[in-house]
């Protein structure tokens, strides 16, 4: 199910240019996660969680004047 989201954001982002090179990636990360070392995978997993926060706070800081007005208007 992850893998199909994956290629599906990817496809969008990238016109299915790189379908093939987010597959590989999908298929190095499974195999990584299965034979790395407990704390290498969380470390990473922490990293790229903090990458999604710093790529999305921005947007959300910027969106939340908007919000507060919508609500107000409900």
């Amino acid at each position: 199910m992850a893998i199909r989201n994956g290629l599906q954001g990817a496809y969008f982002l990238m016109m299915a240019a790189f379908n093939k090179v987010v597959k590989v990636i999908y298929i190095i990360g499974i195999v990584y996660g299965a034979v790395g070392g407990l704390n290498t995978v969380w470390a990473l997993a922490d990293f790229f969680m903090a990458l999604l926060i710093i790529i999305n706070l921005p947007i959300v800081i910027k969106l939340s004047g908007e919000v507060l007005k919508l609500t107000k208007e409900l």
